[in-house]
C-alpha cells in the first residue's frame, strides 16, 4: 500500500539514475531463486550486450519486474517457460515478460490492473501487484500493456521513455 501511495501521489519524485538493466534483472531473479528452482525450469533472459545505461527509476522498475515475474510463476505449470527481454531504441526502454501459463480471459485482463482485484486466494495475492506496477510505470510516464489468451499465456510489456533530466518529478 505504501508503494502504491508513493507512486500515485501527485508530485512524487522518481529516483532517476543512469543504470544497467541486466544486473537489475539478474538480481530480481536471485530474489525469486527458490521459487524459480522449485518450478523446474529457468527463466530465459534476453538483453543485448550493447544495451546502454538508461536513466530510469531502477528501484521502481525492479519492483515492476518482481511483480510481473511472480504473476508468471503463479500462472505457469511446473516446467513452463518464462522469458524476460529488455531493449532500448535510445528513446525508450522496453521490458517484456512473457510466459506460457494459463493466460487470462478478456474480463480478467480488463480488470487485472485494478487495485485489490485478484483471481488468487487471499493467502497468495493481495491484488496490488499489477496496480502498483501500473502506478510505478505511470509515474515514469510509461505504459504497461498486458496481452493474454486463456491456455496460451501472457505477455506484459513495459515501455518507459528515457529522460535526460535525472531530477525530473
Amino acid at each position: 500500500l505504501l508503494q502504491f501511495a508513493r507512486y500515485t501521489r501527485q508530485g512524487a519524485r522518481l529516483k532517476l539514475l543512469a543504470g544497467r538493466v541486466e544486473p537489475m534483472i539478474r538480481e530480481t531473479l536471485e530474489l525469486l531463486g527458490e521459487r524459480i528452482r522449485a518450478r523446474g525450469s529457468p527463466i530465459a533472459i534476453e538483453v543485448p550486450a550493447d544495451l546502454p545505461d538508461v536513466p530510469v527509476d531502477l528501484e521502481g522498475l525492479q519492483q515492476v519486474l518482481l511483480n510481473l515475474l511472480q504473476n508468471s510463476l503463479d500462472a505457469c505449470p511446473e516446467g513452463g517457460h518464462i522469458s524476460v527481454r529488455a531493449t532500448s531504441d535510445g528513446k525508450s526502454l522496453r521490458l517484456v515478460v512473457q510466459d506460457d501459463g494459463q493466460g487470462m480471459t478478456e474480463e480478467v485482463l480488463r480488470r487485472a490492473k485494478e487495485p485489490f482485484f485478484t483471481t488468487k486466494s487471499q493467502e497468495v495475492g493481495s491484488g496490488l501487484g499489477l496496480a502498483i506496477s501500473q502506478a510505478i510505470v505511470g509515474a515514469c510516464d510509461g505504459t504497461l500493456e498486458l496481452t493474454s489468451r486463456p491456455g496460451l499465456g501472457t505477455t506484459a510489456t513495459v515501455e518507459i521513455p528515457l529522460r535526460k533530466n535525472h531530477d525530473h518529478a
